[in-house]
């Protein structure tokens, strides 16, 4: 069900990724070539504030930057393989590989090679600290239910 902490949630997580997305992009090159990576990013955190961060709204300050910063966590490790996936294949449309196996083995090699660009405390501060703020901000805003 929607609710305003959901989408709260969602746009604080959605600029946390493009500010984490714009590090990366401003650190040494990419072994994959990524068009519109900050947007995709901050796509990819607005479907995560809402699903993730958005919905443990209402249990507590303490869950609450829990699930932010498991958002946040989320936020790295898919966005990471969702440009290692797109770069295997742009590789594949190119006939690189002779096989789909060795397609996924290479989508992996270039998660692995990618991991370290995340790594920079630009890129964990917008993603972490974006999802911690993202929780805060739908615990604070959420609905108390009685029981």
């Amino acid at each position: 069900m929607p609710t305003f902490s959901k989408l709260v949630a969602a746009l604080i997580l959605a600029a946390g990724a493009w500010w984490s997305g714009s590090v990366i992009l401003s650190g040494p090159d990419l072994p994959v070539v990524a068009r519109r990576f900050a947007e995709a990013n901050a796509a990819l955190g607005l479907i995560l504030g809402w699903v993730v961060v958005g919905t443990s709204a209402g249990r507590g300050v303490v869950a609450a930057v829990s699930a932010g910063v498991s958002g946040g966590v989320a936020l790295l490790v898919s966005s990471c393989a969702l440009w290692s996936f797109l770069g295997m294949l742009r590789r594949a449309l190119r006939t690189q590989y002779a096989g789909p196996v060795e397609g996924l083995v290479d989508a992996v090699r270039i998660m692995v090679e990618m991991a370290p660009f995340y790594f920079v405390p630009g890129a964990l501060l917008g993603a972490l600290g974006g999802g911690a703020l993202a929780g805060i901000a739908a615990e604070l805003l959420a609905e108390r239910r009685r029981e």
